[in-house]
């Protein structure tokens, strides 16, 4: 007689969670041939090391993928959050990758990212009721997207305006771009991890 298997239903649980990203990625990697799997984070915080905007996603296989990007309330439109997209994509463009892909409600930023050349490629509809989720892709190409700022050294600079330092993983080199003047100090990290990737 075969005996029960116990099913334990919770809440959040960051072992399991944590096993079964290790599991599927492994199984994702053997499969695809694709073992660079690598966790990407920027943070920017103020003076007194409180967070004003994140960035938090992964690259793998040639791609990027941006899970979660928030600027804190009182930084909106001052232009943080596009400066914040624009080093993600130059870090994953710098991690040898050819496009990126996110997802966002249809109630927070599809206009947003559709100006920085995000097109949708699916959606789930009614994703909460009343809403849809949808998914974007930008293919990266060689040049500057024109509605970004200008990061390299010759950039023009705002009277006032500080800098955010970009550290890229596992190297020392260090790349600035101007921010306004209302964001003191900001500094940039991404830390060298294994991404462990989420089934499709």
């Amino acid at each position: 007689m075969t005996s029960e298997i116990p099913f334990t239903v919770g809440g959040a649980d960051a072992g399991l969670r944590d096993r079964l990203d290790n599991e599927i990625y492994d199984f994702n990697a053997a499969a695809t041939g694709h073992h660079d799997g690598r966790e990407l984070s920027i943070a920017v915080r103020d003076d007194d090391g409180d967070l004003l905007a994140g960035l938090t996603g992964w690259t793998w296989g040639g791609c990027g993928y941006v899970e979660l990007l928030w600027v804190r309330e009182d930084q909106r439109g001052t232009g943080l959050g596009t400066r914040l997209l624009a080093a993600a994509e130059a870090e994953i463009r710098r991690r040898g990758c050819d496009r990126v892909a996110l997802s966002t409600h249809s109630f927070q930023a599809p206009d947003f990212y559709a100006r920085f050349g995000y097109t949708e490629c699916g959606r789930t509809p009614g994703y909460p009721h009343g809403h849809d989720q949808i998914h974007l892709v930008k293919h990266l190409g060689s040049g500057q997207n024109p509605e970004y700022p200008r990061f390299n050294g010759s950039a023009s600079r705002p009277s006032g305006a500080k800098r955010l330092r970009v550290i890229p993983s596992g190297s020392s080199r260090c790349s600035s771009m101007s921010v306004p003047r209302s964001v003191p100090v900001v500094c940039s990290r991404i830390r060298p991890s294994r991404k462990v990737l989420k089934p499709e």
